[in-house]
Formats: C-alpha cells, sequence, structure tokens
C-alpha cells in the first residue's frame, strides 16, 4: 500500500510456510519497503517477519509509547487451517494495514524498535539487546551500511587474508592452529632435515646417542619398578585371600585358592 504523503509504499507479500523440528510449522511473510522518507535508514528493503513477532513490535510499541494504543493486528486464527491460501491472503492484508496504520502515529515512526523490525533481519531478541545495551550503537550503523542484513555485515567485515576480522571464536583460532601444526609435522617429516648450525640438536651425534642411552635406562627401570610394585600388590592380595579361605574353610581345590595373577 502506497502512503504518498509520506513518501512511503509498504508491501506485505510472499507467505512461506516453514517445517522446523524447533519452532515447528509457521509462516513468515516479506514486508517490501520503498520510501523517500528521511524518517528511514534505507531507501529500500526487504524483510522477513513471522506473526508472532509483529504481536511482539504491537507489544514493545505499547510499552514505549503508554498514552498510545497501538492499531489492532489481524486475529489469531483458532477455528480453520491457518496455513490455506484464503487466509494467507487475509492475514497479509491485515499485517499492512496494521503497519500502515503505525505510519499515521508519528511517534511510531520515531520509535528505533519499529525501523530496526522493519528494515533489518535482527531477531527480536537482538532488538531487545539493542535496547538495553547489550549491542553497541557502532554494531547497528554497521548493520544499516550493510544494508540491514546481518550476513553481509559479516562478509563485508573479511580481510585480505580470507578470514573474518573479529569475527572468529577462540576455538576457530585453535581449530587453525591446530592445522598449522600438523601440516608443520607433516612437512618435518617429508622434507630432508636442513644443515644443523652450532648449539642445535643432532640426533647422530654421539651426545644424543648417549642421551638416548640413558632414556633407554630410565624406561626400563621405570618397569621394573612398575612390575615391583605389581608384585607387591598382588602378592599382599594372594595372601588376604589365602587367609580368608583358611577362616572361612573353603578347601585348596576350590578356584579361589587357585586363583592366581599373571604378569
Amino acid at each position: 500500500m502506497k502512503n504518498d504523503d509520506k513518501g512511503l509504499d509498504i508491501c506485505v507479500r510472499n507467505p512461506m510456510t516453514h517445517n522446523t523440528w524447533g519452532d515447528g510449522r509457521y509462516t513468515t511473510y516479506e514486508i517490501a519497503i520503498e520510501t523517500t522518507n528521511r524518517a528511514f535508514s534505507l531507501p529500500k528493503s526487504v524483510t522477513r517477519r513471522r506473526y508472532s513477532e509483529f504481536m511482539w513490535l504491537r507489544s514493545k510499541l505499547k510499552d514505549h509509547h503508554p498514552l498510545l494504543t497501538p492499531p489492532k493486528l489481524p486475529p489469531r486464527n483458532l477455528f480453520t487451517n491457518r496455513f490455506s491460501p484464503d487466509f494467507l491472503a487475509f492475514r497479509m492484508k491485515g499485517l499492512e494495514k496494521f503497519l500502515n496504520d503505525v505510519l499515521i502515529e508519528r511517534y511510531y515512526i520515531s520509535d528505533s524498535t519499529f525501523h530496526l523490525f522493519m528494515q533489518t533481519d535482527l531477531s527480536c531478541k537482538e532488538i531487545e539487546d539493542f535496547l538495553t545495551g547489550k549491542l553497541s550503537e557502532d554494531y547497528i550503523q554497521d548493520l544499516w551500511r550493510s544494508g540491514g542484513k546481518t550476513e553481509t555485515q559479516s562478509l563485508g567485515a573479511s580481510s585480505g587474508n580470507g578470514l573474518l576480522s573479529g569475527n572468529l571464536s577462540d576455538s576457530s583460532f585453535e581449530e587453525l592452529d591446530f592445522q598449522d601444526s600438523l601440516t608443520s609435522s607433516e612437512d618435518m617429516q617429508t622434507s630432508p632435515s636442513p644443515a644443523l648450525s652450532s648449539g642445535q640438536y643432532n640426533s647422530t651425534s654421539p651426545q644424543s646417542e648417549g642421551m638416548n642411552k640413558s632414556h633407554s635406562q630410565f624406561y626400563k627401570t621405570n618397569a621394573a619398578l612398575e612390575r615391583k610394585l605389581f608384585d607387591q600388590a598382588t602378592g599382599s592380595l594372594q595372601s588376604h585371600t589365602r587367609e580368608k579361605h583358611q577362616r572361612t574353610g573353603f578347601p585348596r581345590s576350590s578356584c579361589f585358592w587357585k586363583l592366581q595373577f599373571k604378569w
């Protein structure tokens, strides 16, 4: 519907029904705007909203302007198929009328919630985060420069190296470091070793052979100690089992008596 007085054309069109696991089945409607009104940040925009988001917008306008009564939304469908073409056409017409009625009130046009709802793809929660200060004003300005699209904003922040500057999480950096370390290790295995300068470790030097021998002796000693501790533990367990069987009267031919532990 075109509003010549305000240089504004708003159209609610192209209903699309979504089948999801989390939110079930619902329909979104496309809001297309073309305007010369300087109150709007974008001369043209297209975004999608569902009926429950229109309800959220109406409640926010009521909270922000308690002395005003926001226009009514089309009624909720309780008795007919809300995904039928006739009902979708009826709801589209009602939603478009709601938006045009909102534009009549100048206080609503000056509300940032209304503009973020109409011309960006921010979710209702993200808009509330901005209203409560969790999203910065700089973020919203960048969003307007990207045409109101958060995906475009993220892509526009990419650097010349192909990485998103400021948008990679710590886990992404860790993953990159891990891949780099794998590549480095593979290169070390496949590439010939360069000439070693003085002071660098050489695995074929006499000094390295001595270190390898000491390491081997250490592992042998450690293994012998572990075996000794294991034998002591199993010996005490066998002694405890023998005393228990003597007290309970189990014969030596019992399977409990023949229990042995082997390394």
